[in-house]
């Protein structure tokens, strides 16, 4: 096989490997969503069960308001926190991370959006009296099921593909060298001295 050859396989196999991380996108994004949506009142919810004594000061007006708000503020924010995640370069960044993942947090560029949604529960946290308002709020990708898939299994899959990825990418930049080096050779040897 001639070096042109092997970097033309390569590179097919180079996008082969990137429509699986657009396959994965497709599945994982819509799962994102819906618990994105969620995350605020579910964070609230621990937080208003972690706090008795405030949690028993609340009326039920005043829970039926901080709910509705979470809900409506959760829907509003995963909206923008999807769009930004539906970008494909921040789901191929994770070729700039080391090792394997096992959460797709761990490509800090992808993960990076729901920072937004961690911002909705502080400002919620603030706006109805919530103690420990300085506690760290942090999305964690969900560990169960969603609509019947888990997206831990779809995380090993990313992290297997961006693996390969990174595999083939390096392939053909070292074949693409020795391909170079290969015509500078050819062009030394060319020339005849005088």
């Amino acid at each position: 096989m001639t070096l042109e050859s092997e970097i033309k396989a390569l590179e097919e196999q180079k996008e082969n490997l990137i429509k699986r991380v657009r396959k994965i996108k497709d599945e994982v994004v819509p799962i994102l969503a819906e618990d994105l949506a969620l995350f605020p009142e579910r964070e609230l919810r621990r937080r208003f069960l972690n706090n008795k004594r405030f949690a028993e000061s609340l009326d039920e007006n005043t829970i039926r308001a901080i709910k509705k708000e979470a809900l409506e503020k959760g829907a509003s924010i995963s909206k923008k926190v999807i769009a930004l995640m539906q970008e494909e370069d921040r789901w191929l960044a994770g070729v700039r991370f080391e090792g394997i993942g096992k959460s797709f947090a761990e490509n800090t560029v992808l993960w990076e959006p729901t920072q937004m949604a961690c911002d909705v529960v502080k400002e919620l946290l603030v706006s109805f009296g919530f103690p420990d308002t300085d506690s760290p709020v942090e999305y964690k990708m969900p560990t169960w099921f969603i609509k019947g898939k888990y997206l831990p299994s779809f995380a090993e899959k990313y992290w297997a593909t961006i693996a390969e990825l990174k595999e083939v990418s390096q392939r053909i930049q070292e074949s693409t060298e020795a391909l170079g080096r290969e015509a500078l050779a050819k062009k030394w040897d060319s020339v005849k001295p005088d």
